[in-house]
């Protein structure tokens, strides 16, 4: 229970239940509950629990493989390159 500005008391769980297959406001198409809807009917297309496990199912901060090159050789690859100096143009 929470207590409004006014002093009243609020029972967020019970507010959140009874709403809890209205869309919610903005542009994450999802229901109070979470459910991924579909944007033109408001049908659930995912529940939370399955937006939870494939998010879950994902490896986090996992190694990315990446080639060096046909050489081995990556400090070929790394070294800076060799600036050029400027061209002009040749004077008429």
């Amino acid at each position: 229970m929470k207590r409004s500005a006014k002093g009243r008391e609020i029972n967020w769980s019970a507010l959140q239940q009874k709403h809890a297959t209205e869309r919610r406001v903005g542009n994450s198409n999802k229901n109070v509950r979470g459910d991924l809807l579909d944007p033109k009917t408001n049908k659930v297309v995912k529940t939370k629990e399955e937006l939870a496990f494939v998010y879950n199912k994902k490896p986090q901060n996992a190694v990315k493989n990446v080639p060096i090159s046909e050489t081995g050789n990556l400090a070929a690859n790394t070294a800076p390159k060799q600036s050029q100096p400027p061209t002009t143009p040749p004077s008429k």
